[in-house]
């Protein structure tokens, strides 16, 4: 599924691009991030991935990046944690994303909703991810 890779691409951008004046605060280092995803079409996967965050923030608005055909509706940084919302529309198939992250120190854990409309079906996925610096780079 195509729109599901995409989710999960934007997922793992979440962990392993920093920048920007008002982000989360992070610390920088080797990082591990696992997601797991569940959907109505395919079942469950799981990712687990390493990454060198070289910032001691994450900008919300990174997301976007490589994300064509999705746009960030709206975010909250409260403190710890993020909470966004965003939309895409890729080749005619519309989705809309809600999102929360947390980051408590060295690690780091969230949730993700998508919902989907494909071919007149509505298709969902709940995601989850964690994260756990390991290390420096």
């Amino acid at each position: 599924m195509r729109l599901g890779a995409l989710v999960l691409g934007i997922l793992l951008a979440s962990f392993s691009v920093g920048a920007g004046a008002d982000g989360l605060k992070i610390t920088p280092g080797k990082w591990e991030s696992t997601v797991t995803a569940t959907n109505s079409m395919t079942g469950t996967t799981t990712n687990t991935s390493t990454s060198c965050m070289t910032e001691e923030e994450f900008d919300p608005q990174s997301l976007m990046e490589g994300a064509q055909g999705c746009q960030l509706v709206d975010s909250n940084l409260d403190n710890n944690t993020l909470a966004f919302s965003m939309a895409c529309d890729i080749q005619g198939t519309q989705s809309t994303m809600q999102g929360l992250y947390s980051v408590d120190g060295d690690t780091g854990q969230g949730t993700i909703n998508v919902e989907t409309e494909i071919s007149g079906q509505t298709v969902t996925m709940q995601g989850t991810f964690e994260a756990r610096r390991i290390g420096d780079c």
